[in-house]
């Protein structure tokens, strides 16, 4: 790892590579973001999760730095990517472990992980657009809770929609927007959002409430039949 790092340091490949980002993206924050993503991924397949983090954050860190992102954002975004390189196809050699003890296939066992940990492929980003989520910042109290509480609905939103269980392709796009006016969109959209699912959800819980309720009075009218 000292060699690897000695020889970015020495080239100049962590500059050119931020230059490089910033030109595909022409200076927008969310392609840049997007790109680097893609980039923490690839430079982290196949790597225990502190050397990845070295070599990415060394690599990307100036990139994002330099678009005016945080220190603390920088990091985490960038080891947040770092860890779920083990998990992500075709490398993947988390689920390549797993698949073996499972005795299912590696590949599905990789995109299945995938599915499971799409949550954490869209928080890194929220990291950025919403610095309060790690703590940091001049935000006060409220704007700390208001944003762990958006990312709380914003897991449950994607999780949906990556399992859905009714109307499969509108539960999908329907979750999947939601979640993104949960993090990206403005305060408004957020709060209508916000909304939109505490109702879904409430009528949701108290629809499944009443089915279990309904099932007991049956079962305890049978038991009395039977007793007859």
């Amino acid at each position: 790892m000292g060699i690897v790092i000695g020889v970015m340091n020495l080239t100049g490949v962590g500059i050119r590579f931020a230059s490089l980002i910033q030109g595909l993206s022409q200076g927008d924050l969310a392609i840049s973001l997007i790109l680097m993503a893609i980039a923490c991924l690839i430079l982290g397949m196949g790597m225990p999760t502190v050397p990845a983090y070295l070599v990415i954050v060394l690599v990307m860190g100036p990139a994002l730095q330099k678009l005016g992102v945080a220190t603390i954002p920088t990091h985490m975004f960038v080891l947040y990517f770092g860890v779920l390189s083990a998990v992500t196809p075709p490398v993947a050699l988390a689920a390549f472990a797993a698949a073996p003890i499972a005795g299912a296939r590696p590949m599905r066992t990789a995109i299945e992980a995938v599915r499971l940990a799409a949550p954490g492929f869209i928080i890194p980003f929220a990291f950025v657009y919403h610095p309060a989520l790690l703590l940091v910042g001049d935000e006060g109290y409220i704007e700390i809770i208001y944003s762990i509480f958006l990312a709380i609905l914003a897991v449950i939103a994607i999780s949906r929609a990556c399992y859905p269980q009714k109307y499969i392709c509108l539960e999908i796009i329907a979750f999947s927007i939601l979640a993104y006016c949960l993090l990206f969109a403005g305060t408004i959209i957020g709060l209508i959002a916000v909304v939109v699912i505490v109702i879904y959800l409430a009528q949701e819980f108290f629809a499944e409430s009443i089915k279990k309720l309904k099932n007991h009075k049956k079962g305890e009218y049978n038991d009395k039949n039977l007793k007859i």
